[in-house]
């Protein structure tokens, strides 16, 4: 199930990154460790056309990942940074691009572009269609359950939640996309065994922003 989850967030950040930047460089975010503290709760995130690597599953063990993170988009200027709490039980696997996972292969995965303006110019309808097409044309499917607009610390935002199959295995993602003026920042929430969605509200509800 850790592969499937790796393969399926890859696949999800591939389309992602298609609609925000078609041909955009990509930075990946450095998170920090910080004192935790507890989520509260909330809902409300993506890509370029390079492949995004996925960490090795083994990485992740039984250890217990800071449950608070802090990153940077490493922007040249006016980038912002981002604070997330992590749910209990997730490690850190991989720093570029950031991920941290869960035993049963459920993963979080932050991605950091230096692009911006597509989030407000692109329509609901091409953004919910590419994202589809995008995953399509790497051999999953999605069904798009919930598209919103909305803000995060006052910049803005988007958030989905989809359901993914990619061999013959059914996820559910929770999408949230934030564009700072400077950078887009995609936060991407793979739930392998659907166990997650509590959690994945509250760590999405953390998300902010300088």
């Amino acid at each position: 199930m850790k592969k499937i989850g790796l393969v399926v967030c890859a696949i999800m950040l591939s389309a992602m990154m298609l609609v925000v930047t078609g041909c955009s460089s990509t930075s990946s975010s450095t998170p920090a460790s910080t004192p935790a503290s507890t989520p509260a709760s909330d809902s409300t995130p993506v890509s370029d056309s390079t492949p995004v690597s996925t960490p090795d599953s083994s990485a992740a063990d039984d250890s217990v990942a800071d449950d608070s993170i802090e990153g940077d988009g490493q922007a040249d200027a006016g980038d912002a940074q981002y604070a997330m709490e992590l749910p209990e039980g997730f490690t850190v696997v991989s720093e570029s691009p950031y991920m941290a996972m869960a035993q049963d292969g459920s993963n979080i995965a932050v991605v950091v572009l230096d692009a911006t303006g597509q989030l407000e110019a692109v329509s609901d309808e091409d953004w919910q269609s590419q994202v589809v097409s995008g995953v399509e044309a790497t051999g999953g499917t999605m069904t798009i359950d919930t598209f919103e607009r909305t803000e995060i610390s006052g910049y803005p935002a988007l958030y989905m939640e989809a359901t993914t199959t990619a061999n013959d295995v059914e996820v559910q993602q929770s999408i949230v996309v934030v564009d700072n003026g400077s950078q887009t920042y995609s936060f991407n929430f793979t739930d392998v065994t659907g166990d997650w969605a509590d959690a994945f509200a509250a760590t999405i509800d953390s998300i902010s922003f300088a």
